[in-house]
C-alpha cells in the first residue's frame, strides 16, 4: 500500500473575524488588500507581511446598537467587484429601540468577489459598507495561508510603530479607505492589532 496524497497547503475554513465599529461610516470601501491584510505578521516595528495567500468571503453580517425611539439607522452592504460586477446592494433600518438593524449578505454567486481572492491582482474594492456607530460586523472567509509555493510576493502594510518582529497581528477591516491610524472597523475581542 503506498502512502496517501497529503494537502500541503495549510488552510482554514468559515473563519469569523470581527470588528467594532468606532464611529459610524458611509459607504466606506472595503478593498480586496483589506481583506488579506486581516492577518499579518510583524517584519520590524512598523511593517509587517500578510500570512494570507488567498480568503474566499462567505458572508458579512452587520450588528447594530438600539437607537433613540424617534431614530432609524441604516446598515447597508453594497458589493462591487472588480469585473465581473453585479449590482447587489442590501440594507436594513432600524425601528428605534424596538428593533435594530441586522443586515447579512453572502458575495452575489458566480461574481468575482464571490470566488477566491489574492494578492495577485491589483487591489479593488470589494464590497462597500454602510455601518452605525457602535455597531458589529462580522465577517466570515476561507483561508489559504502562504507556504512559499506562491506566485507572487505576499503582500506588506505599514503599521503602526511598537509592533514586535515575528508576532502575528490582527488588522482592521477599513484599512485603505479609513488610512492608517484613522480606522473605524478595529478587531474586537482583545486581540492585539496594528492600526
Amino acid at each position: 500500500m503506498e502512502p496517501s496524497r497529503v494537502r500541503l497547503s495549510v488552510a482554514t475554513k468559515s473563519q469569523t473575524f470581527r470588528f467594532s465599529a468606532s464611529s459610524g461610516l458611509t459607504g466606506a470601501s472595503i478593498y480586496s488588500t483589506d481583506f488579506l491584510g486581516l492577518l499579518a505578521t510583524a517584519t520590524a516595528a512598523t511593517t509587517l507581511t500578510s500570512i494570507l495567500a488567498s480568503i474566499r468571503i462567505k458572508k458579512i453580517t452587520i450588528y447594530s446598537t438600539p437607537t433613540a425611539a424617534s431614530v432609524n439607522v441604516n446598515a447597508e452592504i453594497l458589493w462591487a467587484g472588480n469585473q465581473q460586477k453585479e449590482q447587489a446592494r442590501f440594507n436594513d433600518a432600524s425601528v428605534g429601540t424596538a428593533l435594530p438593524t441586522c443586515v447579512s449578505s453572502r458575495p452575489p454567486r458566480s461574481s468575482d468577489v464571490s470566488k477566491w481572492i489574492d494578492g495577485s491582482v491589483t487591489s479593488f474594492v470589494v464590497c462597500k459598507l454602510t455601518v452605525p456607530s457602535a455597531s458589529i460586523v462580522d465577517v466570515v472567509m476561507d483561508i489559504n495561508y502562504h507556504n512559499q509555493i506562491v506566485y507572487y510576493t505576499p503582500l506588506t502594510y505599514t503599521g503602526s510603530s511598537g509592533l514586535s518582529a515575528g508576532y502575528v497581528y490582527f488588522g482592521p477591516l477599513d484599512r485603505v479607505s479609513s488610512g492608517p491610524g484613522a480606522t473605524k472597523l478595529n478587531p474586537l475581542g482583545n486581540v492585539v492589532y496594528y492600526g
